[in-house]
């Protein structure tokens, strides 16, 4: 098994999406083709948001169980800093100074 095995039918769900499939949005009809025979993905972060979205909007109990129940249709994708480093250009502009900001404080 090799890790483009893995990923071949996965694919990430930004938060927009999952928000649009949750509430059966009529946004979400757009998305369900891409998702057909894949594996859903969300990163840490979407779960994040989502949460936030949901106490921010004073959700009870019952919603906040119904959100948990929905996001069960994904793979949950973990930070992996090892990874974002190897992706990451600043690896690469590391060596470059910053460029000059003004001072913000004041």
């Amino acid at each position: 098994m090799t890790p483009e095995s893995l990923t071949k039918n996965r694919i990430l769900v930004d938060t927009d999406a999952v928000s649009y499939l949750f509430r059966g949005d009529t946004r979400a009809e757009y998305f369900r083709p891409y998702f057909l025979h894949r594996t859903l993905a969300v990163s840490f972060m979407t779960v994040a948001e989502l949460y936030y979205g949901a106490y921010k909007a004073r959700w009870g109990t019952n919603r906040i169980v119904q959100l948990e129940n929905h996001l069960r249709n994904y793979v949950v994708v973990p930070y992996d800093y090892g990874g974002i480093l190897r992706l990451s250009p600043s690896e690469h502009r590391a060596e470059q100074p910053l460029p000059h900001r003004p001072d913000m404080t004041g």
